[in-house]
This record gives C-alpha cells, structure tokens and sequence, in this order.
C-alpha cells in the first residue's frame, strides 16, 4: 500500500504551477482588485513610519522637559527635595523646577528653604526679574506681585535683578533686601525681628529683646494678644514653638512680670 506521504508529495508535484503560492503576488493581485496601487501601499507605510518617528521624539522632548510642582493649600507644608533641601512652603505657596533639576527653581508665595550647600553645584532661585545664588544658606524669600522680599536667617546670598545681573547684593545672616517690580536693583531694608521666619523653623530666638517685641513675636505666631504688668524688661531665651502657655509662663517667672491673654 502506498503510505500517506508518498500520496500527498504525488498530489503537489501533479498539480504544482509556478508562482501559485507567491504570497506578493497574491497581494498585489488583492490590491489590483481593490483599488490600492503599488506606489499608494508605500507612501501609506512612509507616512505611518514619520508619524510614529515624531511621535518617539514627542514623548522624549516632553520627558526632558517635565515640569515638578510643589503646593501648599491651605496650611504650611514642607518637603525634602532630591539634593536633601528642605523646603517649607506657606499656605498658597508653591516651588517649581524643571527635568531633574531641583537646584534651580522658581517660587510663588512666601518660601523657606534650608538649602543643602553644594559648591560645585550652586543652589538658584529665580524667575523673569530677580535672581539668588546660594552661599551657603537658610532664607526666606517672600514673592508677591509688587515686589520679592529676601531674609537670610543663616549663612549668605547673591541678589540680583536680572537686568543687571553684574550688581548683585549680597546679604549676610540677619540681613534683609527687598526688590521692587519697577527696581533695578534690590535695595537693604530693616529686619524688625530675627523671628519673622518662626512659621517655618517654629522656633523662637531672643537676644536683650524687650518684653513688647517678644509678646509681638508671640502674637504674630500664634495669633493672639497679650498684656503685661510690665514691658521695661528685656530677654535672652531660646523657645520651640510647642506650647505657649509653657514659654508664657517660663517668661514670667525669668522676667518677674505678670502676662495675660488679651480678648480681641
């Protein structure tokens, strides 16, 4: 008996026709019988080939050029960026920087930021009119649609207008600087009080301070008044802001006054 493969070669070989089972020629006799002309079929895949090619370097352009945001809503809110700076934020505030970049950023709001000191990569804050290099540093910057205020609570900064970068104000620890819209340079202005910066750090520093400026301090933390039976005093303390009634009373009992809450 003759086996099945034997049968089956018999089959092919009888019937066999050249170019019967070219696939490219199966399909250009698909395309003829629909419509589709060779040249078509080739700018179609071309086209298609660009489309995807642009659409690649969309996504790395994108990629590259992401944009990180910082917020803070409704309270204060602080955050450790890649480089180890911290940053505290007050409510409606916020911090930006572009790809990976968190050594250059741009604020809206009032900031604090403890900057992790790099010298071969210095820390930069800036945007269309104002520039502020890193030396080293814990500031405050207060930026507001008439003017952007700079506070250096430890260390230095560079501060400039960006339309004379070349004259840059350099601020040292305890010195302020503000730079008005119309300005073109930042211009010294009195620091009332080392503690304007305690929404952030929640800490109080006072050195020979009278007993009016220290109660001021404490009301504008935490939103209260106060009275004293006397204000012709003056104190060194440090304080953590954890509990007012605590720093009232060691106040009281260093300073050998009486201070009471005052009703609004």
């Amino acid at each position: 008996m003759e086996k099945q493969e034997d049968k089956s070669l018999k089959f092919v070989i009888q019937h066999y026709k050249f170019s019967k089972l070219d696939s490219n020629a199966a399909y250009h006799r698909l395309a003829m019988r629909i419509g589709i002309q060779k040249h078509s079929y080739k700018l179609w895949w071309a086209a298609a080939a660009s489309f995807l090619l642009l659409l690649s370097f969309a996504g790395i352009y994108n990629y590259l050029n992401q944009t990180t945001t910082l917020y803070a809503t409704a309270s204060t809110t602080t955050y450790t960026l890649a480089d180890g700076t911290k940053v505290t934020l007050s409510p409606q505030s916020s911090l930006s920087y572009k790809d990976t970049n968190c050594r250059d950023v741009e604020i809206t709001g009032k900031v604090y930021l403890d900057i992790f000191h790099n010298p071969n990569k210095p820390f930069t804050i800036s945007d269309d009119s104002y520039r502020i290099n890193d030396i080293g540093t814990r500031l405050e910057v207060d930026e507001t649609a008439k003017s952007t205020t700079v506070y250096v609570d430890q260390g230095a900064v560079s501060f400039a207008s960006t339309s004379d970068i070349s004259h840059a104000l350099v601020l040292n620890q305890g010195c302020k600087a503000i730079l008005r819209k119309s300005g073109i340079h930042p211009e010294r202005i009195e620091t009332k009080s080392a503690n304007c910066v305690s929404w952030a750090t929640h800490k109080f520093r006072f050195r020979d301070t009278p007993l009016r400026e220290v109660l001021a301090d404490l009301s504008d933390y935490y939103k209260v008044s106060f009275v004293s039976d006397n204000y012709n005093v003056n104190l060194t303390a440090d304080f953590r802001a954890d509990n007012l009634n605590t720093i009232v009373n060691v106040i009281q009992k260093s300073l050998d006054v009486k201070i009471k809450y005052k009703a609004e």
